[in-house]
């Protein structure tokens, strides 16, 4: 906080000179005016922790004085010396600018004045704490409004980046299956990208959706009931290994909606499925892996399909969404495999989250 500085003002000599020896051997700067005027002077030129005043002085009277010293250096604390006969005076000053304490002439020196001006000074330094704790506080709350409003404002520009990509998406699948469909045209070739289609319109109305935290069992649950209203002889068995209440912070978007039309549009709603769901948690290093996999199984398989019959989706159409899926799953540091074998399908996902 630097040297505490005490301001004596006083138009007797004598005293001021009383005050410097017996002040001589104390830890802080002692300050000497013989009139008002030079102490403002002095008190404009240096941190005064403490001024001490006479009442009665020529040029300008100590409650004067005192009034300019609140205004120019409102954290000076104030002290008045003087005589019994100037009683009226003192309470004035005491009603208009707030004094410490005030000193009687003559005094005690080690008993009475040395013990005011240390109280004075234990005084001023918890003040200028005070001061200095609140600057802080007014800072570092200046400095989270403008970190707040940082983080609103990329929220903001993400959330419009978003609304740009999706509008681009659009314009873009629109574009290519326009073109698409024009060569189809063209060369009378029966070809089917309804999946690919309804897969990319879905993605374009789905891309802002936002992180939530979310309960893996329930959303697990959700999911499965969407598909068993889709297909009433769908049989589901579960082996989940998660902890009671685990959560995720995740794109519900990822497992309710896309695994869900995924799916739907892997099996038929009339045929006969198994789906055994696995899921588990791994750990690597700092990571916690969420594990799923989604284990589908043709129940109809042995019979000779009629021409009605649809079963899992060929080839191009599983590379077609296991690419989409990887690359939707990096944000998340996450993984997704789908693999055909004969009558079953098996999708694999797997999800990153930190085990901090």
């Amino acid at each position: 906080m630097g040297t505490r500085k005490v301001l004596f003002v006083d138009d007797e000599e004598n005293i001021l000179s009383s005050i410097r020896r017996g002040l001589i051997d104390e830890d802080y700067d002692c300050l000497f005016a013989l009139n008002g005027i030079d102490a403002l002077e002095i008190i404009k030129n240096n941190s005064i922790s403490v001024i001490v005043t006479d009442m009665r002085m020529p040029k300008m009277d100590g409650l004067t004085l005192l009034k300019e010293v609140k205004k120019i250096s409102p954290t000076t604390v104030r002290i008045v010396l003087s005589g019994y006969t100037q009683l009226q005076q003192i309470l004035a000053t005491i009603n208009q600018v707030d004094i410490f304490k005030f000193i009687t002439k003559p005094w005690k020196l080690e008993e009475e004045f040395k013990v005011v001006i240390e109280q004075a000074l234990q005084y001023y330094t918890l003040v200028m704490e005070s001061e200095n704790l609140k600057k802080a506080l007014e800072n570092k709350n200046a400095a989270y409004k403008n970190m707040l409003k940082n983080i609103e404002d990329r929220i903001a520009s993400a959330k419009n980046e978003s609304n740009i990509i999706k509008q681009t998406s659009k314009v873009i699948f629109e574009h290519l299956f326009k073109i698409i469909d024009n060569e189809m045209n063209e060369d009378k070739t029966k070809l089917n990208y309804e999946f690919e289609r309804d897969f990319c319109k879905f993605y374009s109305q789905n891309i802002t959706s936002e992180i939530e935290e979310l309960n893996v069992v329930n959303l697990l649950d959700n999911f499965t009931s969407s598909l068993i209203d889709y297909n009433k002889q769908l049989k589901v068995k579960e082996d989940l290994k998660f902890p009671e209440n685990y959560k995720i912070k995740t794109n519900k978007i990822i497992v309710d909606c896309f695994m869900k039309y995924i799916i739907m549009s892997i099996i038929n709603s009339n045929n006969s499925y198994t789906m055994n769901i696995y899921g588990d948690i791994k750990y690597n290093l700092d990571k916690e892996i969420i594990e799923f996999i989604f284990d589908i199984v043709d129940l109809k398989n042995q019979k000779v399909p009629s021409d009605n019959d649809i079963h899992f989706i060929d080839g191009d159409k599983i590379d077609f969404v296991s690419t989409f899926m990887n690359e939707y799953l990096k944000v998340y540091n996450g993984a997704f495999k789908i693999k055909k074998i004969d009558d079953r399908l098996i999708i694999k996902i797997e999800l990153i989250k930190d085990a901090n």
